[in-house]
């Protein structure tokens, strides 16, 4: 929607950052014990992936903070560019 609109969407954010748009905070697997990680050799790399997407998660949300880049998420997106309303009103709500 954004690229329709003419917008750019970046992974970084920067100082021409004008908005950043989260979804639900990443949440970390429960580390594997030795006998899980014995029974699937796949397991410890997810474990440390969801922990790396957390972390990526967070380091976003502080850099927007220093950047003062406004930060929405999804529904609030749609409330802001008025989707929200127009979705509302073909519902009949």
């Amino acid at each position: 929607m954004i690229e329709r609109w003419g917008g750019v969407v970046e992974n970084d954010v920067t100082i021409e950052t004008d908005f950043v748009i989260v979804g639900l905070e990443p949440m970390p697997l429960a580390r594997p014990d030795q006998a899980e990680a014995d029974l699937d050799p796949g397991l410890m790399e997810k474990y440390e992936a969801s922990l790396t997407a957390k972390d990526t998660y967070n380091a976003t949300l502080q850099r927007a903070k220093e950047l003062s880049a406004p930060v929405f998420n999804q529904k609030r997106f749609f409330y802001l560019i008025g989707y929200d309303a127009l979705l509302n009103t073909m519902l009949g709500k």
